[in-house]
């Protein structure tokens, strides 16, 4: 690769990861239709991704295999509502990213709930595209091998199973990181210990050097996984993540959109316990068995 070319792919990422900072502090919402988007953009949501309308399991009984939605669907929702729309792809599938990015979304989600089409670590070779990737990431080790290989957002995985509202896993998800992250910065002036440390995680010297430097991730870290109340919202902000990542689980059942506003004003004002507890009240579960086919 030609030197102008490197400078180019590196000037290239600087721009994704400058799109994705622009997120920090807001709620993405995962969404079926174009209904739910306007109702995510009108209670302030940062950005959608444009996913499935029904849940997982459904699909997977019915269907076989989850993949991609049809195109037309996520252009459908692109064309209503002004805040930037992510499509979601399969690990590993080139295809579909490339058509994610040809239909001009404004990132890809490479998720693992959907059917994996790849082995162990092969992803999406996300330094070639021109959009931003999000991945998905329960340890610093994963996170940062999903960075080197180009992504401009890390989600939490949290609970495998979206349609559970269980944060449990979301939350040891955040703390192992934060761990890890403090580990690296406390050792960062010995530098035998730190390439130690970067041969157990299996990354690149270079980048939990860089992570031991800043004393956090050179990309935004968003908590997904089982938030369908305001205080599961505030609880990931609190415990050090730059936003939050909602399932359409959300939409199931009734008060969706007030709750959808509640979720969003709770990662506003993640210190504002009054508020929080005022936007928490008759809130009940969603009723993840309702969602719509």
């Amino acid at each position: 690769m030609s030197a102008n070319k490197v400078n180019d792919t590196k000037e290239q990422h600087r721009v994704k990861i400058a799109f994705t900072n622009e997120l920090k502090g807001g709620a993405i919402f995962c969404v079926g239709n174009k209904a739910q988007a306007i109702a995510c953009e009108s209670a302030g949501a940062i950005s959608v991704i444009a996913v499935d309308p029904r849940s997982i399991k459904d699909i997977e009984k019915k269907v076989g295999v989850s993949r991609m939605i049809d195109p037309s669907k996520i252009k459908d929702i692109m064309d209503v509502v002004a805040i930037p729309v992510f499509g979601r792809v399969r690990i590993g599938h080139e295809m579909e990213a490339r058509i994610v990015e040809t239909i001009m979304v404004n990132g890809a989600d490479e998720h693992e709930m959907l059917s994996s089409v790849a082995a162990g670590e092969r992803h999406i070779k996300k330094r070639n595209y021109k959009i931003p990737f999000i991945c998905g990431a329960s340890d610093l080790g994963e996170a940062l091998r999903r960075i080197q290989e180009g992504a401009s957002m890390i989600r939490i995985k949290g609970n495998s199973a979206e349609d559970t509202p269980n944060l449990a896993q979301a939350v040891e998800d955040i703390t192992t990181i934060k761990e890890q992250i403090d580990k690296a910065v406390s050792i960062s002036n010995d530098e035998d210990a730190l390439k130690g440390f970067a041969e157990e995680l299996q990354v690149r010297f270079d980048y939990l050097k860089q992570v031991a430097q800043l004393g956090k991730l050179p990309v935004p870290i968003f908590g997904s996984g089982g938030i369908v109340q305001p205080a599961d919202a505030a609880y990931m902000i609190e415990l050090g993540c730059d936003g939050v990542i909602i399932s359409n689980s959300v939409f199931a059942g009734s008060a969706n959109e007030r709750r959808i506003h509640s979720i969003v004003k709770a990662v506003q004002n993640p210190n504002n316990y009054k508020l929080i507890a005022e936007l928490s009240e008759d809130l009940f579960a969603p009723d993840i068995g309702s969602l719509s086919e």
